[in-house]
């Protein structure tokens, strides 16, 4: 089984806590676990022409590219390395 390791909002876990304590979930971890069977079951049933998700994830796609070639940018500076 693999780990994934993100960061949450003080303000969402707050939420997320009080949601697994009204549900009765034994912890975050199995809430986070449920929401995502959860969604892939139910994926089927969005509707096709609902974009909106799919404008999210290449939204999220596109933050984390800039954010990677930023790092790799400030690693590359820190080198000095002026050598293409």
């Amino acid at each position: 089984m693999k780990k994934l390791h993100f960061s949450i909002p003080d303000h969402l876990l707050g939420k997320i806590d009080q949601v697994v304590e009204k549900w009765g979930f034994m912890s975050q971890a199995e809430f986070l676990r449920f929401l995502i069977v959860d969604f892939i079951r139910n994926d089927r049933m969005l509707l096709p022409a609902d974009d909106t998700l799919k404008e999210h994830a290449k939204a999220i796609r596109q933050v984390a590219a800039r954010r990677n070639a930023i790092k790799y940018e400030r690693e590359w500076l820190k080198r000095g390395d002026t050598t293409l």
